[in-house]
């Protein structure tokens, strides 16, 4: 565990186990699995751990509970790396995802929901922040023309046409 002003990071030596990714953990859609059960279930009775499979749904609370951005995980070659920014402007110090750091504070919360969402309209968009519907618009170009999020493949006249992050590998 390594601890500045701006950020904390967590380092967990080797890579997740199978079924779990790197990319799952990055978009928050990663399941709970312990590498060692029975350790995992001694550490629940002595209420050191939980077993309940809430670290993804933790990591995704705490934008909404606390206004904190979300935790930016990495693979290092060698341990897995949570990063938990202290504020957004952290978040485009420290995030090695290109294009972040020409967003503004309110387009990085946006782009941030959109990844945990994984699929909005900019209706979705306008109405989760009570933005206007052209302050929606130009903030999902200007994520569009960073190559943060793509669309979904519909024609843009339709109904169905929505805004996704782009994969993160």
């Amino acid at each position: 565990m390594e601890i500045y002003p701006d950020r904390i990071i967590v380092k967990s030596p080797g890579k997740p186990i199978p079924p779990i990714t790197i990319k799952a953990m990055k978009n928050f859609t990663a399941t709970s699995y312990s590498r060692n059960k029975k350790l995992t279930f001694i550490f629940n009775e002595m209420e050191y751990m939980e077993e309940s499979a809430l670290g993804m749904d933790t990591f995704k609370s705490l934008r909404e509970k606390y206004d904190l951005p979300l935790p930016i995980i990495d693979y290092d070659g060698s341990n897995v790396v949570v990063t938990f920014a202290r504020s957004i402007e952290a978040v485009r110090d420290v995030s090695s995802t290109v294009g972040i750091e020409d967003l503004n504070d309110e387009e990085v919360k946006g782009y941030e929901w959109i990844k945990l969402e994984g699929e909005v309209s900019r209706r979705d968009y306008a109405t989760h922040f009570d933005y206007g519907s052209k302050k929606a618009q130009r903030h999902l170009n200007k994520m569009m023309s960073l190559g943060l999020v793509d669309d979904n493949g519909k024609p843009k006249t339709s109904h169905d046409y929505r805004y996704v992050a782009i994969d993160i590998d």
